[in-house]
């Protein structure tokens, strides 16, 4: 999920040097939510498959959130 949250910085970075702009970082709660959840459920998960399934979901829920903010 970090890899993730890294790997968009850097495109939203890119893009703004391309503009000529400096980036400004914001706080968005629907993104911390979705980490406390995938945290809460890699924790609760009975077994690395579990935990696997979880993280991959995590991971789609992300990116979906991602494609749903433009």
């Amino acid at each position: 999920m970090q890899s993730l949250v890294i790997r968009v910085q850097g495109y939203l970075e890119q893009v703004f040097e391309q503009l000529g702009q400096q980036s400004q970082r914001q706080t968005n709660e629907v993104a911390q939510g979705l980490v406390r959840k995938a945290r809460q459920n890699m924790q609760e998960a009975e077994n690395e498959a579990i935990r696997d399934c979880v993280i991959n979901a995590a991971v789609i829920k992300a990116e979906h959130f991602e494609i749903a903010s433009y």
